[in-house]
């Protein structure tokens, strides 16, 4: 199965290269934000699909894919919300659709409360947020040795880990992996990657305070939500889903069976149908 690309595009902000992925002519626009270890491609089964209707614009955060990986960079969802919504500004979107998988639900969240009404509507897939739990892989990567260790890139490694978080093994091609592999390899990349776990985590999980007050942003929300989650995801269980549920005054939630971390990739044509009738 080779994989669906764009064309890369780019744009600058504070002074940091970003690649951006776009498709559609629609005045209705999607932005869709990637997961840790990720990039636009994490989208490649959804955004030609997703363009019949809308305008569709993918983006690498900072430190991911093939953006720039900048030392110094506050590498905080709060702080990558911050930097997209500047993207938006340079692409000229005034009101969005925000998408987000894992890390980039909670990005996708810190932007609904930052752009008010213009954020149309809120999809999260897998996201992280909704509770404190987090992978003991990554508490582990908080500190100093272990964690460069952990995060050392390694192809076995490298192929197991990404193939754990799929129920059904077809959707996971090599070609992905690869990539991944390769972008993990990127000069800068390791260190934005630990930046990042550090900055959401600690020993004890997902930083108490830091989730205390994303929850209260999560209830002051008036925008419509979409929560999409696989039944059987090792990184975030599906528990998390009614957690943001129970947040949420306006949310609608559908769980994949036989679904993991990644549902946009492993059962595509659902995504892409639910999403299309949500914003419609």
């Amino acid at each position: 199965m080779q994989l669906k690309r764009q064309a890369d595009q780019w744009a600058e902000v504070d002074g940091h290269r970003i690649r951006y992925w776009k498709k559609g002519n629609s005045s209705s626009t999607i932005l869709l934000i990637h997961g840790m270890g990720c990039s636009c491609l994490e989208w490649s089964e959804n955004i030609d699909s997703l363009a019949d209707h809308s305008t569709v614009i993918a983006v690498d955060m900072v430190g991911f894919g093939k953006s720039d990986k900048p030392d110094g960079y506050d590498y905080s969802p709060v702080n990558q919300a911050r930097t997209l919504i500047k993207i938006l500004g340079h692409l000229h979107v005034e009101e969005v659709h925000l998408v987000g998988n894992s890390l980039g639900g909670r990005v996708a969240i810190e932007m609904a409360s930052m752009l008010g009404n213009r954020a149309i509507s809120l999809t999260l897939a897998a996201s992280a947020g909704g509770a404190a739990d987090a992978p003991h892989a990554m508490r582990l990567q908080t500190l100093p040795i272990i964690g460069k260790l952990l995060t050392k890139p390694d192809r076995i490694k490298h192929q197991v880990g990404w193939s754990s978080v799929f129920v059904d093994q077809s959707r996971l091609s090599q070609e992905r992996i690869d990539e991944k592999f390769q972008d993990s390899l990127r000069p800068g990349a390791q260190a934005s990657a630990l930046a990042t776990v550090r900055s959401m985590i600690d020993l004890r999980g997902f930083k108490r305070r830091d989730i205390e007050q994303l929850h209260q942003k999560i209830k002051a929300l008036d925008t419509r939500v979409l929560i999409i989650w696989g039944d059987s995801d090792p990184l975030l269980p599906v528990h998390h889903a009614a957690t943001f549920q129970g947040l949420l005054k306006n949310s609608e939630v559908h769980i994949f069976d036989q679904c993991g971390h990644a549902p946009q990739i492993e059962q595509a044509d659902k995504f892409n149908q639910l999403l299309t009738q949500f914003i419609s």
